[in-house]
């Protein structure tokens, strides 16, 4: 299952997943990255351009109910001149997630959404920060 926001595109491996007391559930997820762009890292570096960017993340977008977590891919150094340096992902990423029930723990009432939400660059601009919400059904049992 795909979600794209060009020139970024996201995959998961599971179109449905359950989670229960003491049950815990993971899955993986695919982002493609068209040659010539980048997305800033979730670990983007030290420098103040790297401050100033928006890294990697993965957390609930609407509902509640679970927790999640997820282990992030490392960053490769890329310098803007107009910036400096910090971490990058390019072509494509591969990484876990693992969610768990977690009553009460979310954004509002409702059933959860998962979005990974990323900054993309090319070498001259970035661009605004943007979330992708993953196309599945999470059933909290």
């Amino acid at each position: 299952m795909s979600t794209a926001y060009s020139p970024i595109e996201v995959f998961v491996s599971a179109s449905t997943i359950t989670v229960a007391d003491d049950l815990p559930a993971s899955f993986m997820v695919a982002i493609e990255i068209s040659e010539g762009t980048h997305i800033v890292a979730a670990l983007p570096g030290d420098s103040d351009a790297a401050q100033e960017l928006f890294p990697l993340r993965v957390g609930l977008t609407q509902g509640q109910g679970i927790a999640v977590y997820a282990d992030y891919p490392e960053g490769h150094p890329h310098t803007l001149d107009e910036l400096g340096t910090f971490n990058t992902n390019t072509g494509r990423i591969e990484f876990e997630i693992a969610i768990e029930k977690a009553p009460g723990i979310g954004v509002a009432p409702g059933a959860p959404v998962i979005g990974i939400s990323f900054q993309s660059c090319d070498d001259s601009t970035c661009q605004g920060p943007r979330t992708v919400e993953l196309k599945m059904e999470i059933i909290i049992n």
